[in-house]
């Protein structure tokens, strides 16, 4: 059974922890207490804590401690881009303004042209094995895929 005495967090260090993005179960360890302290202390809106000049929950610190360090690693990735690191402006195109990779294949025959595609060796179910096989649509074919094995997204 836990201990009945309040165990007393420091909010700037909790902030700290928060701020490097320590996990629940990290923070729980580190000021030695369980993690359903840490799960009830957040949960607790009446009590509040004095942080840099105001009265905060051990929630709102915590959110506070997250945020400022999301902004600062942010910021670092930003300073690396404004420096021209190529990987940092890619990843950040891709995050802030949505920007994709696309590769387009395109499969040809010789020369350019044509190709033709073979099935071998996939029958529907219930068909005879000793039956003449018949030509049939690479559609058709694909339609029995599912019966075989689960489908492959493409």
């Amino acid at each position: 059974m836990g201990s009945t005495v309040p165990k007393n967090i420091n909010p700037k260090h909790l902030h700290g922890l928060c701020y490097i993005h320590c996990t629940h179960e990290e923070v729980a360890a580190v000021f030695n207490v369980s993690l359903p302290t840490i799960t009830r202390r957040r949960r607790d809106s009446k009590t509040r804590y004095e942080y840099e000049g105001e009265k905060l929950t051990f929630k709102e610190i915590m959110e506070r401690g997250y945020a400022a360090g999301r902004a600062t690693l942010r910021r670092k990735q930003v300073e690396l881009a404004e420096k021209g690191n190529p990987t940092m402006l890619i990843w950040l195109g891709k995050i802030i303004l949505g920007q994709r990779e696309t590769v387009e294949t395109q499969v040809t025959g010789a020369g350019g042209g044509a190709f033709k595609i073979e099935i071998v060796g996939i029958d529907p179910p219930g068909a005879s094995t000793t039956a003449p096989r018949k030509d049939v649509s690479a559609i058709e074919t694909v339609q029995y895929l599912p019966e075989i094995a689960s489908p492959v997204s493409h």
